[in-house]
């Protein structure tokens, strides 16, 4: 038998509760401040690459559109067509 007696919650050959180790103090702080600029970096690259695709063609086309675009002739057209029921197209007489 062990002359060292078990006497509650205090392992038997300890001489009382362990100590945290060193090495893992702070270590999800430094972690975390570590990644953050690179995640920060990684997050305006990929919104600056998401804006180009889809903001500035989108504002290109639209641009090209309406640079081209004869609000006048679009109403003649749609009123042909007999959209409107206020305005009675050329073959509605």
């Amino acid at each position: 038998m062990s002359s060292v007696t078990n006497t509650g919650k205090i392992a038997p050959l300890a001489n009382g509760p362990l100590p945290k180790p060193e090495g893992m103090r702070g270590t999800l702080i430094q972690a975390i401040s570590r990644q953050s600029v690179p995640a920060a970096a990684m997050c305006f690259v990929v919104f600056g690459s998401v804006l180009y695709a889809t903001m500035f063609r989108r504002m290109k086309k639209v641009k090209a559109y309406y640079s081209t675009h004869n609000p006048e002739e679009e109403y003649e057209k749609i009123k042909e067509m007999g959209v409107f029921k206020s305005v009675k197209a050329s073959w509605q007489e």
